[in-house]
């Protein structure tokens, strides 16, 4: 493959810490935050006696963790958010708010307030990397986390009143399938 680099990016292609396929992928994937476009050119048949240095089965597995490094750590740090989420929400409806109206829509709103605090922040720094500035990314990620805890909080209260009891399970498998909305919308 042909590569033609302006000099501006050189040092952004330095960057990149993976070796050889895995490089490549990585490189391509990172490279459209600065603008990179393709441009077809016309080759010549390649000798097909040619030796190749691609592995079939060790470069392709390093290619895939390429591709979902960002979903893995999005997902780790979603899991975390999720425990502290999970925790507060326990506590809340077991203690707290047990006594108050609609006690799984306030503890919903309350522990998600604080997990999403620690989720922006390990987000914003582990996968997202975000060059927005810190304020707007911030109104989107509270913006989308307002949505999604009123679609978990209102889901849940009404499945758990349909269905009743374990509120905690209706909220886990909730937000499971949030999830992946959110990160797609991320």
């Amino acid at each position: 493959t042909l590569r033609g680099i302006p000099d501006r990016l050189v040092r952004v292609c330095m960057k990149y810490s993976e070796r050889s396929y895995a490089y490549e992928t990585s490189y391509l994937i990172g490279m459209k935050d600065y603008g990179y476009s393709e441009v077809q050119i016309e080759l010549t048949e390649p000798n097909p006696d040619a030796e190749t240095h691609f592995n079939l089965v060790w470069n392709t597995i390093l290619i895939f963790v390429v591709i979902f490094r960002k979903l893995m750590v999005f997902g780790a740090t979603s899991i975390f958010a999720a425990c502290i989420d999970i925790f507060l929400f326990c506590i809340f409806t077991a203690f707290l708010f047990k006594n108050v109206p609609y006690p799984i829509i306030v503890s919903t709103f309350l522990a998600r307030s604080v997990s999403a605090t620690f989720n922006y922040f390990l987000s914003r720094a582990l996968v997202f990397k975000s060059n927005e500035s810190r304020r707007k990314s911030l109104r989107q990620f509270m913006a989308l986390t307002a949505v999604q805890c009123s679609i978990s909080a209102f889901t849940v209260h009404f499945l758990e009143m349909l269905i009743g009891g374990g509120a905690v399970r209706l909220k886990v498998a909730v937000d499971l399938a949030l999830f992946f909305a959110a990160y797609k919308i991320q």
